[in-house]
């Protein structure tokens, strides 16, 4: 034992993705791209298409489903439709029946990944994200008062939005535009938040709910192959 080094530890990025958060996102992720592991040669594959996506998340984002031939067309250009939000072509089926895909005209579209600006507007979204998180987790600690305020960026605009979301009596579930303001940013904290004791508002509560959805969608899961099998 003494050629082991004394420190093992990893210098490696740590990549936060939602996809591992439960075993049913995971295997839903795999279903729609179709990533299979029933043989040596498909796991190869599956697992470098895995980390390739994990390492661009851009790609995960973007990822538009052809409504002619349902295809997961990431990283290509597709048709779009402006009066169906939804609906999108692939190039080739767009190629190949023109016109006739959809009633409404449709507009040549570029995903983020291969626009020219793609890559600049993600990082820009990625840092004002950043933000965003950093600024809620700060003021739902910050102590400051009237005579002493807090000098942290936006810190009391989202203390503001705390205090509504407090007292308000129509809430998110009523239509409160503030409380669904408050509810969003409180929602994108629990999903990249990893302490196990977080003292954030409602973040231990979201986790929660977060886990009994994937259990109840597991035991679905289940109940539907076994139903499958005894039906055989």
């Amino acid at each position: 034992m003494d050629d082991v080094l004394g420190d093992t530890k990893e210098n490696d990025i740590i990549l936060d993705n939602g996809l591992f958060d439960s075993r049913h996102n995971f295997l839903s992720f795999c279903q729609r791209n179709r990533f299979q592991f029933d043989s040596l040669r498909r796991a190869k594959y599956s697992s470098m298409m895995i980390l390739y996506l994990v390492k661009n998340p851009t790609l995960l984002t973007v990822g538009t489903t052809c409504r002619v031939c349902s295809k997961n067309n990431v990283s290509q250009r597709y048709w779009k439709c402006e009066n169906c939000p939804e609906f999108t072509v692939c190039s080739e089926c767009y190629n190949e029946r023109g016109a006739n895909c959809h009633a409404h005209t449709l507009n040549e579209a570029y995903s983020p990944a291969q626009s020219p600006s793609g890559n600049q507007e993600l990082q820009q979204n990625s840092a004002m994200l950043q933000q965003l998180l950093d600024v809620i987790e700060h003021a739902s600690l910050c102590h400051s008062i009237k005579t002493q305020p807090c000098t942290y960026p936006h810190c009391r605009q989202i203390k503001k939005l705390f205090a509504h979301a407090s007292r308000c009596e129509i809430r998110f579930s009523g239509g409160c535009q503030f409380c669904k303001k408050v509810w969003q940013g409180l929602t994108l904290h629990s999903k990249n938040c990893r302490d196990s004791a977080c003292r954030i508002p409602r973040c231990m509560d979201l986790k929660k709910q977060v886990e009994w959805i994937a259990t109840q969608s597991e035991s679905r899961l289940r109940a539907a192959v076994l139903q499958s099998k005894d039906s055989r």
